[in-house]
C-alpha cells in the first residue's frame, strides 16, 4: 500500500494529473465571521494531535497519509480543528495553506484558505456536526488572516454540497483541472455553473470574471 500510494503521489506529481471539483468561496454577507464552538479543539505545528484525536486521524488517513498531512502543516501552516463528544472524536476537518497548492489553483486567488478533508464519524453523523465545525474553522480562519477562503468538493459527493451550501458558501461552479509535464502545464475550465446544471463550456485561458473579487 504505502509503495502504491508513492507511485500515485509521483504520477500526479510529474507526469499528468486531472479532477473535477465543485469549488466553493467564503460569502461574508452569509456568513459573517463564523461562530466559534467550545467542543472543537485546535491542532497545529506547535500543538500535534495525540491521544485518541492522533489514532482517530492515523485511522482515517493511515500513517503514511497522516504524517504527510503533518509534514505540510508544519511547513506550511494550517490547523486540524476536532469537534469532540464526550470525549470521542466526533468530527474534524483542515484549514490548509495555500502554498501547496498555488500552482494549481492560483487562478482562484494568490492567496487564501483551504478547507479540506471534513469528516463525520458515522455514530455521529445526522447530527448537524459538519455545520457547526464549518462555523467554527470559519471563526478561526477569518481571525488568522484576511485573505479567501475556499472549500471543494467532488460533483458526485451530494451530501457534502448540500452541508456546505448549508453553511452559506458560495458555489463558483464546476471545473476541471489538468497538471502535466513537473507541474509545468497548468490548465482548467468551467464545466457547470453548480453542480444540478448541464454542462457549459468556458475558456481555459483566463480566469473567470467571478473570480476577480477572489484574487
Amino acid at each position: 500500500m504505502l509503495i502504491l500510494s508513492l507511485l500515485r503521489r509521483l504520477s500526479s506529481a510529474v507526469i499528468y494529473w486531472h479532477g473535477s471539483w465543485v469549488i466553493y468561496s467564503y460569502d461574508a454577507t452569509a456568513q459573517g465571521d463564523g461562530k466559534l464552538d467550545a467542543a472543537v479543539q485546535t491542532y497545529d505545528a506547535e500543538h500535534l494531535p495525540v491521544g485518541v484525536v492522533k489514532q482517530a486521524l492515523q485511522e482515517r488517513y493511515g500513517r503514511f497519509e497522516y504524517k504527510l498531512r503533518l509534514r505540510e502543516m508544519l511547513r506550511h501552516g494550517g490547523k486540524c480543528l476536532v469537534l469532540m463528544d464526550q470525549g470521542k472524536v466526533a468530527s474534524f476537518g483542515w484549514i490548509r495553506g495555500w502554498k501547496p497548492f498555488r500552482r494549481r489553483y492560483g487562478w482562484l486567488a494568490r492567496d487564501a484558505f483551504l478547507l479540506s478533508s471534513y469528516w463525520t464519524m458515522p455514530d455521529f453523523r445526522g447530527k448537524g456536526l459538519y455545520g457547526r465545525l464549518l462555523a467554527h474553522t470559519i471563526a478561526v480562519a477569518r481571525k488568522a488572516d484576511n485573505v479567501p477562503i475556499f472549500i471543494w468538493t467532488d460533483p458526485e459527493n451530494h451530501a457534502s454540497q448540500r452541508g456546505i451550501e448549508k453553511a452559506g458558501f458560495k458555489c463558483l461552479g464546476v471545473f476541471e483541472v489538468r497538471q502535466a509535464f513537473f507541474r509545468l502545464i497548468n490548465t482548467y475550465r468551467k464545466i457547470r455553473t453548480s453542480p444540478q446544471e448541464a454542462c457549459v463550456q468556458s475558456s481555459a485561458n483566463g480566469p473567470d470574471p467571478s473570480f476577480e473579487q477572489n484574487e
